[in-house]
């Protein structure tokens, strides 16, 4: 399965050699695209406005249940084409800067173990 890479620090596409980078792999693949579904607010889409996490609903508010935040992200990654099994998931929120880190390792269908961190 391929895909358009896209930086996981920056969030660019990749060119190389005057064209577009492709994922490499089953694993750029399956982590870009759980990472682009974590990431993508509830309506966000034009195509289609109803995926998308609901972070202004549940997430971004004061005292957000961090079991219900947990619960909706890893529903989101069990729920992603080509995840067989969620393997772990871990969240962790930080008061001060107010930001979610994550890691998380799945079974992919073609039976290759990806893992991701990331912080929102």
């Amino acid at each position: 399965m391929r895909n358009l890479y896209i930086d996981p620090n920056t969030y660019d596409l990749i060119l190389e050699n005057r064209n577009l980078r492709m994922t490499a792999s089953v694993t750029e693949w399956l982590s870009a695209k759980i990472e682009a579904r974590l990431k993508t607010f509830y309506g966000e889409w034009f195509a289609n406005q109803t995926i998308g996490i609901p972070y202004f609903e549940q997430i971004l508010k004061k005292q957000a249940d961090i079991d219900n935040v947990e619960s909706i992200f890893s529903d989101v990654i069990r729920e992603t084409t080509g995840v067989e099994e969620l393997l772990s998931f871990s969240i962790e929120y930080d008061v001060t800067s107010r930001l979610y880190t994550y890691t998380f390792e799945v079974l992919a269908d073609s039976d290759i173990i990806v893992s991701g961190e990331s912080t929102l």
